[in-house]
């Protein structure tokens, strides 16, 4: 907004009075402050339907005293540092929760023991889990994928050229294309724990991998750091579970 010319009598209309809204009153008000403009040539106004102000970062309380978040509600680490600067200038006390977040790979392992179907999130991180002969596969495409050009008009190209074509059909595309989910029902004529599952897919996307751009991506999904993944390919399930314990993230 710096390198925009704000002449005398600018109005300025923010609707909804959300995280964003907030954000944007800060950055008018700090250039105000630096005499970037002045405070006498622009008119805000912030429209808001709801009686509270905050948008899907508010919490609201029931009747029974119950609260409800309306949003995430969490913070990861931002690589913004205005961000994170004001984020903490505005919270005095945060509340820290180890980020734990697993994916069930049931149908790579298919183990009895349902604990070690799963492996820790983002699964791009998790290859050293991995059935050995899948494991080097990842690795050995990888390699091949190292230097490379990344072209990519859509988000399964993007997939393939970063992470590989194995690690795409493995997880990617079933994951971002669709979810299984059993829906059970209370019909008088269906017994539960038989015959009472009806089987949906849910589309995470609406739309094919191939049917996406991939200008999201860059800055959204974690990439991979194949030296760090190929030292921790020696080491046990039970090692790696340690050093993640270690080295947990956490949301505020």
């Amino acid at each position: 907004m710096s390198s925009v010319k704000v002449d005398k009598g600018f109005r300025l209309v923010i609707i909804g009075a959300g995280p964003t809204a907030f954000g944007m009153l800060h950055r008018i008000y700090s250039l105000i402050a630096e005499g970037i403009i002045s405070k006498e040539d622009i008119q805000i106004i912030v429209l808001e339907k709801e009686d509270e102000v905050g948008g899907l970062a508010r919490s609201v309380t029931d009747e029974k005293g119950f609260t409800w978040d309306l949003g995430v509600h969490v913070l990861g680490v931002s690589k913004y540092p205005e961000f994170e600067k004001v984020i903490n200038s505005v919270v005095n006390k945060w509340n820290k929760v180890r980020r734990s977040a697993k994916a069930d790979l049931a149908h790579l392992f298919k183990s009895d023991n349902s604990c070690s179907n799963y492996v820790p999130y983002p699964v791009q991180h998790s290859i050293p889990y991995f059935p050995p002969s899948i494991r080097q596969k990842c690795i050995n495409e990888l390699k091949d994928l190292q230097g490379l050009p990344v072209n990519c008009s859509n988000f399964a190209e993007y997939s393939a050229n970063i992470f590989g074509n194995t690690l795409l059909d493995i997880f990617i595309r079933p994951y971002n294309r669709k979810s299984q989910e059993t829906v059970y029902t209370s019909a008088a004529n269906v017994v539960i724990g038989k015959e009472s599952g009806i089987t949906v897919f849910v589309s995470v996307w609406t739309v094919e991998l191939e049917e996406m751009n991939a200008f999201w991506a860059w800055n959204r999904i974690p990439n991979i750091d194949l030296s760090s993944i190929e030292l921790h390919c020696g080491r046990s399930r039970q090692e790696l579970e340690s050093d993640l314990r270690s080295s947990m993230a956490c949301f505020r």
